[in-house]
């Protein structure tokens, strides 16, 4: 079953891509145009276990966060590109349900 969403800025808060990886779990194709997002949100969108492709296109970031967002947008480009062979025994556990690589398009997203 692949679920697909396509979200726009007027549709989703920054507060409902937080919850993503709860009722969506088995999402597997994400767009993002245009949203702001937070360091929730990109932890959610980082337990996305599923996902197989992520297209994030002219992104703003919470201004109350900017301390944070690197880290966080960091940390979630290392977790959908890492190789499963390369992985410490705990980073395993953790990511032992993401079975592909995920396919990563950006476009405009802002220095941070």
């Amino acid at each position: 079953m692949t679920v697909s969403s396509k979200l726009s800025p007027k549709s989703i808060s920054d507060h409902s891509l937080s919850t993503l990886d709860q009722y969506l779990p088995d999402l597997r194709i994400l767009k993002l145009r245009g949203v702001c997002i937070g360091q929730r949100s990109l932890l959610a969108i980082q337990n996305l276990k599923h996902l197989q492709f992520l297209r994030l296109d002219s992104l703003r970031f919470n201004r109350n966060e900017k301390s944070s967002i690197k880290e966080s947008f960091s940390e979630l480009m290392r977790t959908l590109t890492s190789d499963m062979q390369q992985l410490s025994s705990y980073e395993h556990c953790q990511r032992q349900h993401r079975q592909n690589r995920t396919s990563i398009h950006l476009t405009n997203i802002p220095l941070i």
